[in-house]
C-alpha cells in the first residue's frame, strides 16, 4: 500500500470514528440506528482492510467482501 493510500485511509478512520464519538455524545444513534450502524461498521471495516493491508491476497478478499 503506496504512502497516500494509507494516508487517505488513515483520515477517512479518523472522521468516521469522529462521527461515531459526535453521535453516541449527542445520544442521536437511537434517532437514526442504521446511518449509526452504518458509520460503526465502517470504522471496523476499514480497521480490518488497513490491518491486513500488506498481504496481498487477504487484502484482496477483505476489500471485495
Amino acid at each position: 500500500m503506496r504512502k497516500s493510500d494509507l494516508l487517505l485511509s488513515l483520515v477517512g478512520l479518523i472522521a468516521a470514528a469522529w462521527l461515531v464519538i459526535v453521535l453516541t455524545q449527542r445520544k442521536v444513534f437511537s434517532e437514526f440506528p442504521f446511518f449509526f450502524l452504518y458509520v460503526s461498521f465502517s470504522v471496523a471495516f476499514i480497521t480490518l482492510r488497513l490491518s491486513v493491508s500488506d498481504n496481498y491476497p487477504i487484502f484482496f478478499w477483505v476489500s471485495w467482501s
